[in-house]
């Protein structure tokens, strides 16, 4: 199977369509659609339990 342009860097199997920027390394990585979702998916998943605890914290400090 030939492939144009590069192969996406998370699983190396679909053409990466997306460039991606990495907070904590800062550095650019090429994603497929599907790694894409799936990351983007997992932040919102971890954004969301850090702003319930968050939440939770302020709420019984007082």
């Amino acid at each position: 199977m030939k492939h144009k342009g590069y192969l996406c860097e998370s699983c190396g199997k679909l053409t990466a369509k997306y460039e991606a920027r990495t907070f904590l390394e800062g550095k650019n990585l090429l994603l497929c659609a599907k790694c894409l979702t799936e990351i983007k998916s997992l932040l919102e998943t971890q954004i969301s339990k850090d702003y319930y605890n968050h939440s939770y914290q302020a709420k019984n400090s007082y």
